[in-house]
């Protein structure tokens, strides 16, 4: 799973007021038109990214994005789009991650401190990984 981050499309809503809604049209291609895939919007100027994609199966192509306007009679508007593809992807992941114990040691100041104490009260004990450790059955069971 990767993380992907969010953006907004706005638009300035069409003046006309026989305007029913808005599709949003979308394309793994380089080429946008009617024929493309949409989804219906219905009367909002916004939407994020990429959650309303949703409905779009996952690609590692740019996606190409265009918005119209659609009528009371089923009519559309020209095709506004995007000057620059949406990307759905993430880079890859690191590989080979590991830790290595040196031979090395480093001091480290061990007094009391205000962040020290809101660490200790985060990671409680029971919550604190340790190496060949088995945790012990909760009392009472």
């Amino acid at each position: 799973m990767a993380k992907i981050r969010k953006c907004k499309l706005n638009w300035q809503p069409s003046q006309s007021a026989q305007v029913a809604g808005y599709r949003l049209y979308w394309s793994s291609g380089n080429r946008l038109s009617y024929d493309s895939d949409f989804i219906v919007l219905g009367m909002v100027n916004e939407v994020y990214l990429p959650d309303i994609l949703m409905e779009i199966p996952y690609t590692k192509k740019p996606v190409m994005l265009g918005i119209t306007s659609v009528d009371v009679h089923g009519n559309e508007s020209d095709i506004t789009t995007l000057a620059e593809p949406y990307f759905l992807t993430a880079p890859p992941a690191p590989v080979d991650f590991s830790i290595e114990s040196l031979d090395d040691y480093e001091l480290v100041e061990t007094t009391e401190n205000e962040a020290s104490n809101q660490l200790d009260t985060l990671f409680e004990e029971d919550t604190i990984w340790e190496p060949n450790r088995e945790k012990e059955p909760p009392a009472g069971s």
